[in-house]
């Protein structure tokens, strides 16, 4: 990797303005790209097969976007009386002004007597379905709202709710984002006090966060991708945008300051800090990518959207900065002073080595300290509630809060929450008096009933389908469940199949009462509701609840038992990556307890400020505010990734100084002096654009700013100057303890390169140059065959894809991991992970055979089977394929939980896990054997040993 990215970089310094002028080719051209596309698709159900997705998809499929896809017109004005004949006048005068611009395509108004009336008759809702170009053209809703303002008058107040007010309200952002850059330039000035050298990150991270916005609105064009996904690309994009190029850059000007020549020193400081932050960069990615696993689709497509700009950020900082340290050369220095890494004896007697000598003479004294200062920011997480946030938290400016806030005022809390009952009927709706007369008495009943409700008619009045005997008894039996306020008609579909009555709830969609409400209308039994007097129950339909409120409890629900596996999927991950890279077991494993501590108090500082309301009035908020559910596992993803950052440029350090001494002390002591500045400084820089977000108007920015500001500087500081030396000093040699089978085993990865290898001999070693790319690019094309034919055969489960994506992309690790050219060892490793998926396989088919009622379900099925393999994997497995072999079986397991875990066939598992790996492997073993075997007549060029 070192050499590959020495050459890379050595390619865009010499082609320096070429480089630059492709990032911006690119960036025009995605932009065009992305007015030139027709508009995205809306956003799908948040919780896959729940009550309120299936809700969803049968009311759309029945009613169209006419009942899923408009939203709400408020239009409030104190001196008239919406429900007499001159505030209809007005009414349908919006209506017409409305359609006539062409940008709508239903426009709903409300009849007198009807719920979208107010009782005072000062308040109506409009119900308004715009076409899917007002979606995506921010101008076009704006058009809408000032012609109704404009037909309503300058007395009424005029608002968009729903998805046109969220269109309509998207946080401007655009002061946090200046003030966290200004800031961000002041403390690298501080520390470079060179403008030139301020340039140079501050480029790279425009130009990549800039990029990566725009991949994000072409892909917007494609798929859904919720705003908030923007806004934490450009929050991540910004902050190791900077970090990373950094990094780089002061490594360069210690070079230029030896005397150095300018291309050697770019090729030195990038190769030398490139590997870290390749590093870094993919463990990050890999947290955020990892979100896909839990099937939400939202979680998902913010994931994607920041690990889109991380990627970016590092891809930028690897082709961007050697070009612009080519613009610039050395007047990113200044002449006669010392910068960068010192002697070692200068390092001693810094104030940082002398910081890190007291750390290291008193280690205890400072592990003391920290846990006392961690275990006191992370006791309020232990009170943290989760909520639903709404459209009232946001600023009264904000047309989406103007529209709550009326909605609130003129038909109290329920209104802005409306849940949608939706019944499923397996015969078709009639009319019941052209099939049974017997009832007409009991729906003669109900039906003067219903003309005594509020809203003015019979549920029957527009369709006698309506009168139905099973809508008609659904629809009493809604109206005496405590929680509800109001039952509307009922709605039957063209076909007769689908049925919808809207149902406001007496509280808000932020009261737990009514997220209880839904519960209970989910778990609702239709056969215990009678149908008639003489107690005939309910038969031949089913229920389900929709709706927004619906959906958010839904989702909540699903976050709730996916959150515990995310977790350990993540810190599986990261513990496996440091393994790989430190060839320890004791790092991994602290790693993951100093970020789950540094991660747990910025849970903690969060619930203080936002759910205890502590300090909630210094950046902009009344009180406090709800957190919704999936804030945590999105923060949790962010800021593991995150804290992998300065784990590896600190424990780098470490390991460098321990090499050439040998002494944990020394090594710490001198490790923490080198890298103490530059990571404070990396790490305030970080601090100062996520926390510069606390001054955007949208509290769910506010809440992202404040735990990832946290949560980076309790790490840079507290867990990685004082936690993480002092528990390495106490340790001592078992801090690098790996058992000798287990690291023959493991693959040799070096994160930093010499700084003093010669870049001419590094240039002559053309063996990398020409078979890793081959090797790489046989590999992936393989794992794509694989997945396509996967996801191609028939009898596949709903989630085989994922789960194919995942087992193809182990093996591609696994291949590229051998080495260039190591086709019988790549062989091996296959072999291995084959094996482990196949014992996998066989071990849950025996586990679920035999298992007791206790263990059912996937996770203990899961848990079971990997151990039995892992145990038969160090007992009988040669200890070369030990590794492989795990990794097959904890693929495996993940995959098999995907696929539908105790539910799935053993069809669904072959498909979901042999498959993948089996084809990836043969097509890539036997590409690149045939592919070698041709080359091997060709006259090789010289080779140089570097090593």
């Amino acid at each position: 990797m070192t050499v590959a990215i020495q050459r890379l970089a050595l390619a865009c310094s010499r082609h320096r303005w070429l480089t630059i002028g492709a990032w911006i080719i690119v960036a025009v051209a995605l932009n065009i790209a992305h007015l030139l596309l027709p508009p995205g698709p809306s956003a799908g159900p948040a919780a896959p097969g729940s009550s309120s997705a299936i809700a969803q998809d049968l009311a759309k499929g029945a009613f169209g976007p006419a009942l899923t896809g408009s939203s709400p017109l408020v239009v409030h004005d104190t001196s008239v009386d919406f429900g007499a004949s001159s505030g209809q006048k007005t009414l349908r005068d919006i209506e017409e002004a409305l359609e006539a611009l062409g940008t709508t395509e239903t426009v709903t108004v409300p009849a007198p007597g009807s719920s979208g009336i107010a009782t005072d008759g000062h308040t109506a809702i409009i119900a308004v379905t715009p076409t899917p170009a007002v979606a995506q053209d921010k101008a076009l809703g704006e058009e809408l709202l000032s012609t109704a303002q404009q037909t309503a008058g300058s007395a009424a107040a005029v608002a968009f709710g729903g998805g046109l007010g969220e269109t309509l309200s998207v946080p401007d952002t655009e002061f946090s984002d200046v003030a966290g850059l200004v800031a961000a330039v002041l403390i690298m000035f501080v520390f470079f006090r060179r403008w030139a050298a301020v340039v140079v990150p501050l480029g790279n991270a425009l130009l990549a966060v800039g990029t990566s916005l725009m991949v994000l609105a072409v892909l917007s064009r494609l798929i859904y991708i919720p705003s908030v996904g923007n806004n934490l690309a450009t929050m991540l994009g910004l902050g190791v945008g900077i970090d990373y190029a950094l990094f780089m850059t002061t490594r360069y000007r210690a070079l230029l300051r030896r005397g150095v020549p300018r291309e050697e020193a770019i090729g030195r400081a990038v190769s030398a800090s490139g590997s870290a932050v390749v590093f870094a960069g993919s463990t990050l990615v890999a947290a955020l990518l990892s979100l896909s696993l839990t099937g939400i689709y939202l979680l998902a497509s913010l994931g994607w959207a920041a690990a889109i700009a991380v990627a970016l950020s590092v891809f930028a900082s690897l082709t961007l900065v050697p070009a612009m340290f080519s613009v610039f050369g050395e007047r990113v220095v200044r002449p006669g002073v010392e910068d960068g890494p010192t002697a070692e004896a200068a390092l001693d007697s810094s104030r940082w080595g002398r910081f890190a000598s007291a750390v290291t003479t008193h280690p205890w004294r400072f592990t003391i300290v920290a846990v006392v200062i961690l275990a006191a920011l992370a006791a309020p997480a232990l009170k943290m509630t989760l909520g639903t946030s709404n459209p009232g938290n946001l600023p009264r400016t904000l047309t989406i809060s103007e529209a709550y806030a009326l909605t609130d005022q003129g038909f109290g809390p329920g209104q802005n929450g409306p849940l949608i009952v939706v019944a499923e009927l397996f015969t078709p709706a009639t009319d019941p008096d052209q099939r049974d007369t017997s009832l007409k008495a009991a729906l003669e009943e109900a039906d003067r009933q219903e003309k005594q409700t509020s809203d003015g008619g019979s549920a029957g009045d527009d369709d006698p389908r309506a009168k139905d005997p099973r809508l008609v008894a659904l629809s009493t039996y809604l109206k005496g469940v405590p929680g509800i306020t109001h039952v509307g008609q009922t709605y039957v579909g063209p076909s007769g199949g689908v049925a919808a009555i809207e149902v406001i709830p007496t509280t808000g969609p932020s009261d737990p009462a009514t997220a209880e409400l839904v519960s209970t209308l989910q778990a609702l039994d239709v056969t215990t509701i009678e149908q008639s007097d003489d107690g005939t129950p309910i038969t031949g339909m089913a229920v389900y609840v929709g709706g927004f409120t619906a959906t958010t409890v839904d989702l909540f629900a699903v976050i709730a038992d996916k959150t515990p596996m995310f977790i350990g999927i993540v810190i599986l991950l990261a513990f496996i990556v440091l393994m790989i890279a430190y060839r320890s077991l004791v790092i991994p494993l602290k790693a993951a307890v100093m970020n789950l501590i540094s991660i747990t108090a910025a849970y903690g500082v969060v619930t203080a400020v936002f759910v205890w309301g502590w300090g909630a009035e210094l950046i902009g908020l009344s009180g406090p505010v709800p957190i919704d559910a999936y804030v945590p596992m999105m923060m949790f993803a962010v800021l593991f990734g995150l804290s992998m950052d300065y784990e590896v440029f600190l424990l780098t350090s470490f390991r460098e100084h321990f090499a050439r001494s040998g002494d944990m002390h020394v090594a710490v002591r001198r490790g923490l002096a080198e890298t103490g500045r530059l990571v404070t400084s990396a790490a305030l820089i970080m601090v100062v654009v996520f926390g510069s977000f606390v001054f955007a108007d949208d509290p769910l920015l506010k809440i992202f700013g404040v735990g990832l500001s946290t949560a980076v500087i309790v790490d840079a500081t507290v867990v990685r100057v004082m936690l993480v030396p002092a528990v390495m000093v106490l340790i001592r040699r078992g801090t690098w303890w790996l058992p000798r089978w287990l690291g023959r085993a493991l693959p040799v990865i070096e994160l930093e390169a010499d700084p003093g290898a010669p870049t001419q001999a590094v240039r002559r070693d053309r063996s990398l140059a020409r078979v890793a790319p081959r090797r790489v690019l046989i590999v992936l094309a393989s794992a794509v065959l694989a997945w396509w034919i996967a996801v191609s055969l028939p009898g596949q489960a709903p989630a085989a894809g994922a789960a194919a994506t995942i087992s193809a992309l182990a093996m591609v690790i696994l291949l590229l991991s051998a080495g260039p050219g190591a086709s019988m060892r790549a062989g091996i490793m296959a072999a291995g992970y084959v094996i482990g998926a196949v014992l996998t396989v066989a071990a849950l088919a025996i586990s679920q055979g035999v298992s007791a009622p206790v263990l059912a379900g996937s996770a203990p099925l899961m848990a079971i089977a990997v151990l039995a393999v892992g145990l038969v994997g160090v007992l009988v497995v040669a200890r070369s394929l030990w590794l492989p072999v795990m990794v097959g079986a904890l693929v495996s397991g993940v995959s098999w939980s995907l696929v539908g875990g105790s539910d799935a066939s053993l069809s669904q598992l072959a498909i979901g896990i042999l498959v993948p790996s089996a084809v990836t492997a043969l097509v890539a073993h036997v590409a690149d054997v045939w592919i070698g075997g041709r080359r091997a007549d060709e006259p090789s060029p010289d080779r140089v040993d570097v090593s």
